[in-house]
């Protein structure tokens, strides 16, 4: 397109375009070398959400009040509590970001792997009508019996 046809758009009532939805996960053409993972530490909230830089983390409610070590690996952030991988989420910081962390140090450990995945337990209580919900499925378990009034 020329500047002449932008121009016959714009007096058509054109808007200019948006800025590209998102950022690509790392620079390819920055060196290696810049590239090195941090790692930092943090508490997460009652709500299993860690705070960094303003930016809400949710890791899920399992991880309240547990001690979490944030890896930041260019453009994903691992969440790595114990000695397990518990979530991989983007990362929301930008370069400029990376030097204002507090507490911050080189990652000189490789990731955990993440928790076997094993079989799951879990535990509901059955209500009257004898259906429960487990991810987000309804399951008919039965109804539950309510012991016979003495006459």
């Amino acid at each position: 397109m020329t500047t002449a046809d932008l121009d016959r758009l714009t007096m058509r009532g054109a808007r200019p375009g948006r800025p590209a939805p998102a950022l690509p996960a790392f620079d390819p053409a920055a060196p290696a070398a810049e590239r090195v993972p941090v790692e930092v530490d943090r508490t997460a909230t009652r709500d299993g959400i860690v705070v960094l830089l303003g930016h809400q983390l949710a890791l899920g409610p399992d991880t309240t009040g547990t001690r979490v070590t944030l890896q930041i690996d260019g453009g994903l952030i691992h969440a790595v509590a114990g000695n397990h991988l518990i979530k991989t989420l983007p990362n929301p910081l930008v370069a400029a970001d990376l030097g204002r962390l507090t507490q911050v140090r080189r990652s000189t450990t490789p990731l955990p792997p993440p928790p076997p995945a094993g079989p799951q337990r879990l535990h509901r209580r059955v209500p009257k009508d004898g259906v429960v919900m487990v991810a987000g499925q309804r399951l008919r378990v039965g109804r539950t019996m309510q012991e016979p009034s003495s006459l």
